[in-house]
């Protein structure tokens, strides 16, 4: 389920003012059927434009486009690969050209961090917002809600993946007949497997934030976190479903994403949803784009992250760690295993001697976000002494 109102601004008791801005979520089997009702009811205009991939365009943005055309919607539509300055400038200037009181976005991460970024640099040449929605057609992630947009931009001549603020969406539609495909289907089956990793990692980076403010002083909101804790168990509840492809586990699991990703749009950063375990799973992205690999997918090196921080939390942050024994690494283990969600270097073809590399390097990508690796750093022998620990299980 929903853990947060939708369109609500309310004084919380962390001393701010939260607005989780959007203003729908609809995550049924036949939310295809549903877009042109959502656009109604927000009444943002009738002119809009397609954001997809040659892909997504057969899964549904072609019918979405027919669709919406019936309904009375002037809609343009366009195709966009990968989420670089090229794709973000061709979309931000078809917006413009066109006039576009909204884009849906129709697609994956890729499809959607386009659309995100095209529309907050279309509000500043055009000095109005061009609201988007989000169709996902893929649930590998928790940014389905959340408002940064991850794109290659070049820096001297090198090409870099860069983080960038943007809007929230007005809307985020799932059609859960959609994701199921994606589940039945050998070359997507990891989708959803990474999803439920990139929810899991939240339990080490929830102690990192934690660990953040007892040691730095740093802001931290009791609401934002409980947000993401409730996440975390909805997914672990729902185990048996969401492995199984039952499209109620299914719903849950997609509401975990969303939840997650509104708990960063909260925090106005990825702060309760990002901690060690994404620095170790930076670092690997880092050193794969140098040298031409592939070392699984982002949800993926979250979760083995995830289980080597919480050995490392629990040595060296014990007070600090969970009690429950859900939490415990023995637990998320099989929770993992489960739901088909690698846990091991091995598994994502990370040797021992890369993956310590990783943990002692992992503090420098972002020194100003405290972790459980900077209060205590490793050297190699002991990050490959924790590795396998981890791996023992």
């Amino acid at each position: 389920m929903l853990r947060f109102k939708l369109d609500y601004r309310f004084k919380c008791n962390c001393g701010k003012e939260h607005y989780t801005y959007i203003k729908k979520v609809i995550v049924e089997p036949d939310a295809l059927e549903m877009v042109s009702e959502c656009l109604k009811e927000l009444n943002i205009g009738c002119k809009g434009l397609i954001v997809q991939d040659v892909n997504t365009r057969k899964v549904a943005g072609e019918y979405l486009r027919q669709r919406l055309s019936e309904n009375g919607f002037k809609v343009y539509s366009t195709i966009v690969d990968r989420p670089d300055e090229t794709n973000v400038n061709k979309v931000k200037y078809e917006m413009i050209k066109y006039k576009a009181d909204f884009a849906l976005g129709v697609g994956g991460t890729s499809v959607l961090d386009i659309v995100k970024a095209a529309a907050q640099d279309a509000k500043k040449i055009n000095k109005k917002k061009i609201p988007y929605l989000n169709f996902s057609t893929t649930a590998a992630n928790n940014g389905l809600s959340s408002a940064v947009a991850s794109i290659y931009e070049r820096k001297n001549d090198v090409e870099v993946k860069v983080s960038k603020a943007t809007d929230p969406p007005l809307a985020v539609i799932v059609d859960l007949k959609i994701i199921l495909k994606t589940l039945e289907n050998s070359v997507t089956a990891w989708m959803v497997p990474a999803g439920c990793g990139d929810i899991i990692a939240s339990l080490t980076a929830l102690k990192d934030w934690e660990l953040g403010r007892k040691e730095e002083g740093e802001y931290y909101c009791e609401y934002i976190a409980d947000l993401t804790k409730a996440s975390i168990d909805d997914v672990l509840i729902n185990v048996e479903k969401i492995s199984a492809g039952d499209l109620e586990g299914l719903k849950e699991y997609v509401h975990s994403l969303i939840n997650s990703g509104a708990a960063m749009l909260l925090a106005g950063s990825s702060r309760p949803c990002s901690g060690a375990e994404h620095l170790f799973s930076h670092y690997l992205d880092l050193y794969a784009e140098k040298k031409g690999l592939f070392f699984g997918r982002h949800g993926e090196q979250v979760a083995i992250g995830e289980r080597l921080m919480s050995f490392h939390h629990i040595k060296h942050n014990q007070e600090g760690w969970w009690k429950e024994k859900k939490y415990q690494p023995e637990a998320i283990l099989q929770f993992l295993k489960q739901v088909k969600c690698p846990y091991s270097i091995k598994q994502i073809k990370v040797s021992k001697e890369l993956a310590a590399e990783a943990l002692v390097n992992a503090p420098l990508i972002r020194p100003e976000r405290y972790t459980i690796l900077h209060k205590k750093p490793l050297n190699k022998e002991e990050a490959i002494k924790l590795i396998e620990e981890a791996e023992a299980d």
